[in-house]
């Protein structure tokens, strides 16, 4: 990364605080458009960031000693205000989370248990950037992706009764990550998971974040979605008395739900920029899971 990337302001507030910079490069396992940036100084390595008022006003609010999710955020340093946007500087994260861990890891389920039970019931104290729900638009955008694939048709009666369900996911219980997908998490040198990017911070069922955690497209007969449930489940009661309505099993037919949710929220949003062979065959794994979600059981 040239150092003339980094905003003249970003720059010289580092500078200011850190000391002279003499390297900076982008962060693996970051989104590459618009990602983080590790920037090396004579004080040590810092997390440069594009980000938005909001989420600077997040990363700020949830550094707080009693932040329900302390210390598993970023430690927040400055919000720069530059003419392109804010940057957003904050720790750097030396670990990417391991593939071995990004399916059913208990630590992880410990700390969005921690997020879930410390907010239930408990109002946003912002303005939220992200409202999870299904509106009409949404099916109808689905229902046409799938008529654009051959060879995968969905009844109606089913996409109604998906409409109808997923609406419990999108009741306040708590609050929700919205985004906590494996390369969202990193580590420090400790083994301490950290979560990143708060920008989608809203206020749902624990389901959602849980689903999202699960890479892909989830399980063809959800029983990666219900074992996620068993582990959370432990936490989420034992630890923390935060007992969810229903059973485990519940929660585990809820979790699979929020995953086709999920599945199709992303196909809808960023469908047209996929390959038209991607973004096929992740059509046809949803309509192919949708069905055996609701056949469950015949």
């Amino acid at each position: 990364m040239r150092m003339s990337a980094l905003p003249e302001k970003v720059r010289q507030a580092i500078e200011l605080e850190w000391g002279e910079i003499k390297k900076a490069g982008h962060m693996k396992g970051i989104k590459q458009d618009g990602g983080c940036y590790w920037v090396e100084t004579r004080r040590g390595r810092l997390c440069a960031k594009p980000s938005t008022v909001q989420e600077i006003c997040l990363y700020s609010y949830l550094n707080r000693q009693d932040s329900p999710i302390h210390p598993h955020i970023p430690h927040f340093f400055a919000g720069i205000e530059e003419a392109e946007g804010p940057w957003l500087l904050m720790e750097y994260l030396p670990l990417e989370y391991p593939r071995s861990r990004w399916q059913g890891d208990g630590e992880q389920m410990e700390v969005l248990a921690g997020l879930h039970g410390k907010t239930r019931g408990r109002p946003l104290q912002f303005h939220p950037g992200y409202t999870p729900l299904w509106s009409s638009t949404m099916k109808q955008a689905l229902d046409q992706l799938f008529r654009d694939v051959e060879e995968v048709t969905l009844p109606n009666e089913l996409l109604r009764q998906f409409e109808e369900r997923v609406q419990g996911l999108f009741q306040p219980v708590c609050w929700v990550h919205g985004d906590p997908n494996p390369t969202n998490w990193r580590m420090r040198r400790d083994g301490t998971l950290v979560l990143l990017d708060w920008e989608r911070l809203t206020a749902a069922h624990p389901a959602v974040d849980l689903a999202i955690t699960l890479p892909g497209t989830g399980s063809l007969d959800g029983r990666q979605e219900y074992e996620l449930a068993s582990i959370y489940w432990e936490h989420i009661h034992s630890e923390l008395a935060f007992p969810l309505a229903g059973s485990k099993e519940d929660l585990g037919t809820q979790v699979w739900l929020a995953k086709l949710w999920s599945v199709a929220e992303y196909l809808i949003q960023v469908g047209e920029a996929l390959p038209k062979e991607q973004a096929g065959q992740m059509a046809g794994q949803l309509a192919e899971r949708l069905k055996n979600y609701f056949h469950r059981g015949e």
